[in-house]
């Protein structure tokens, strides 16, 4: 795949990086971006593997911009009144998740798309259910499995599987809970069929993430800026409110609602791009010096026109729950 990066601005034009840069050209990065209009990258052929080697790759860039250290989260985070940081943000969202989807000790969760484990270990902590995240990152899982030990949540499991054929057996799970994972799957209805497959009788599902305006309704510039967003973040495309309820319905979910929370992530998504334009030169200068692989240097540049598309309002952030039909305990 090619990795089409687009930084739009006065009297664009056009630098290609499938060929490699030269000597110069890497040291006057940080000026031809200024006004560039797309760089490519190439990235991984295969979906699976492309989604892999960004979270392993950027691994680093968490730590430092999103303090995973001590937040174990990669999600934007809920800021509501009493909120004074990221760490806060990002547990409120957990904290207001649970209880839309009235997460109790009987349930057993899915984490679909688990990233290094901080919702199950909260779930599990919080209201003593047991919770089971899954990533297609072994690096990602080990992380999560040492987080889950060190906070001793020993209800609380992970394993490498794909939340679009997990391997798990029918009907196993109260609650599916997905942050910010199904953006990534290229087929969002293989994630519902799947979902709808796992779960119980009266099972529900809670889903947070971005969806976007109608490709139709996107000029030129909003789509290039769009793609250099997602394109990075190893996201093919995101779905409208719109096509993701009907995919809901046509599984056969009820009971669906879907909010509009794009509020409560605002400071984040501007915290993200304050700390991108930060880091511009110390971020252009490592990629010259090779000290950041092309990955990387596009995890920086996401960074920026995530922010540019949310004021231009291209996306926004919702919030999906529905139920299986069905009778169970929570009905």
């Amino acid at each position: 795949m090619r990795i089409l990066l687009c930084i739009p601005g006065p009297g664009a034009r056009q630098i290609s990086t499938s060929k490699p840069w030269s000597a110069t050209q890497k040291l006057l990065a940080p000026i031809l971006l200024r006004d560039l209009k797309c760089c490519e990258f190439d990235m991984p052929v295969n979906a699976h593997q492309e989604i892999i080697s960004y979270y392993d790759t950027c691994e680093w860039d968490y730590q430092i911009v999103w303090n995973t250290q001590q937040s174990f989260a990669l999600h934007y985070g809920f800021w509501t009144e009493g909120v004074r940081s990221l760490r806060q943000a990002q547990q409120y969202q957990n904290q207001w998740m649970c209880e839309a989807a009235g997460i109790s000790k009987e349930d057993h969760v899915l984490d679909a798309g688990c990233g290094i484990g901080g919702s199950s270990v909260y779930l599990a902590l919080s209201t003593g259910c047991r919770a089971t995240g899954i990533s297609l990152s072994q690096r990602q899982i080990d992380r999560a499995r040492e987080i889950a030990e060190e906070n001793g949540a020993s209800n609380a499991d992970f394993q490498v599987r794909d939340f679009c054929a997990s391997g798990f057996a029918d009907s196993t799970f109260n609650v599916v809970w997905a942050i910010e994972s199904v953006c990534h799957a290229g087929d969002k209805s293989a994630f519902l069929r799947e979902a709808f497959r796992l779960l119980k009788p009266g099972g529900r599902l809670i889903i947070a993430d971005g969806f976007s305006l109608p490709a139709e309704d996107l000029d030129s510039y909003e789509r290039k800026l769009m793609r250099g967003w997602l394109e990075p973040w190893a996201v093919d495309s995101l779905a409208t409110f719109e096509e993701f309820e009907q995919s809901m319905s046509s599984v056969g979910f009820e009971q669906i609602s879907a909010r509009d929370v794009t509020d409560l992530i605002l400071p984040s998504a501007r915290i993200l791009n304050s700390r991108a334009r930060l880091a511009t030169w110390p971020a252009n200068l490592m990629y010259w010096m090779g000290l950041r692989n092309s990955i990387q240097h596009g995890n920086y540049l996401a960074g920026k026109f995530q922010w540019k598309a949310l004021k231009r309002n291209l996306w926004r952030y919702g919030v999906f729950t529905a139920r299986k039909p069905g009778t169970g305990h929570h009905s």
